[in-house]
């Protein structure tokens, strides 16, 4: 992704495509970008590939476009997602596993920057609808919920660095597949060393999964009481496991 290339505008975006060649180097194969980009809208701040199909998000559009692989070896672009209605940054981080896409819009506005994960489903014509919107059960103005998602097997995984929105606590939150489809919370992770009142060190900021560990981002750890045997704003990452019972 090239979020900020001036392609077509300044600032639309662009998305690259490189193969690897007959000596194994990674050369050039195609430059991705929708025509109806407008300035600023960001094309390419976040990406996801399964098989045959890319998603890329577009968040100055409120946007996430689908590419599927042709015949031929292009890419061509076959669905735009649009955001709900009070969207404001729809497309921030999306992810595609299994069928199922994920697009996070953490500004979205319900209550004010609670933010939310949309969900979409290929049907049998191989149209992508959207079938559930995933929010925190008790969402909290400024929580910023998807500022970082990643799906694992049949579990979502979705960041929100300001749970709290006086101490801003980040948190990320387990959803669960179930057989009907729907994705139900689960779990709450919460971020360590929080003293309740100084914290903003944006705990989940970015986080990966795989089996049962995952690591959790938090860029601006450090604060002197919260955490006083760290340098301010030094930044860790935290790994987690789950425990069987």
């Amino acid at each position: 992704g090239a979020n900020l290339q001036d392609l077509i505008l300044r600032d639309s975006g662009a998305a690259h495509i490189f193969l690897r060649d007959g000596v194994g180097a990674f050369v050039s194969h195609q430059t991705l970008a929708p025509d109806d980009l407008k300035a600023s809208a960001g094309f390419g701040f976040s990406i996801a590939v399964d098989g045959a199909t890319a998603v890329i998000g577009a968040p100055g559009m409120d946007a996430a476009y689908i590419y599927d692989l042709q015949p031929g070896g292009q890419w061509t672009l076959t669905q735009r997602l649009n955001g709900p209605l009070n969207s404001n940054d729809f497309g921030r981080v999306v992810a595609i596993k299994g069928g199922v896409i994920f697009v996070s819009d953490p500004w979205f506005d319900n209550p004010s920057d609670s933010g939310r994960v949309s969900v979409f489903q290929r049907d049998n014509a191989g149209v992508w609808n959207e079938t559930q919107r995933i929010a925190s059960t008790v969402p909290q103005s400024k929580m910023l919920l998807g500022w970082s998602l990643k799906v694992f097997d049949t579990k979502a995984y979705i960041g929100a660095i300001r749970r709290n929105a006086e101490g801003r606590q980040g948190a990320v939150y387990e959803f669960t597949r179930e057989e009907g489809g729907l994705w139900v919370e689960g779990q709450e992770i919460l971020a360590p060393h929080f003293d309740g009142i100084h914290d903003d060190s944006q705990f989940a900021n970015h986080l990966d999964v795989d089996g049962d560990t995952m690591v959790v981002g938090q860029h601006l750890f450090g604060h002197a009481a919260a955490a006083p045997e760290y340098h301010s704003n030094q930044g860790a990452a935290h790994v987690f496991r789950r425990v069987p019972g």
